[in-house]
């Protein structure tokens, strides 16, 4: 049996540094999680902000989602430090965080859930993030 291949995964280039540094701030810190978005980032292709594909997860994007066959979810993508303990909100450090940074709607991503074992996640859809100054 092959195992499946993993999926394409882009990162907006304005966005690099931060995601290094806390990828870095995790490791320093010993996170279980900081060798999984140390991989990922490692891997994803980096574009300039207006290259990035359409319905791409990206900070602060909403994202709808499924985990396994369960129901379709939803939340936003953010820093940890960004964070306000809502339930509407993924952290990127989280394992379904890291899993679902950078894919692409229809795209699906295996991540490892403490105490629940391998699971799968599929991006359904993707709102991007808000602008302050929609024009």
């Amino acid at each position: 049996m092959s195992s499946p291949c993993l999926p394409k995964i882009f990162i907006p280039a304005s966005d690099k540094r931060q995601l290094n540094r806390l990828a870095q701030r995790a490791g320093n810190e010993k996170s279980p999680l900081a060798p999984f978005l140390r991989a990922e980032l490692h891997r994803a292709d980096v574009c300039p902000d207006k290259a990035l594909p359409r319905q791409t997860v990206v900070m602060n994007s909403t994202v709808t989602y499924r985990i396994d066959w369960g129901p379709a979810l939803r939340g936003m993508m953010v820093f940890p430090h960004d964070r306000a303990a809502r339930d509407d909100e993924i952290s990127l450090l989280s394992p379904l965080g890291v899993a679902l940074l950078g894919l692409r709607r229809g795209d699906g991503m295996p991540f490892f859930a403490k105490g629940r074992g391998f699971r799968l996640v599929t991006v359904l859809d993707v709102a991007p993030p808000q602008t302050e100054a929609a024009a």
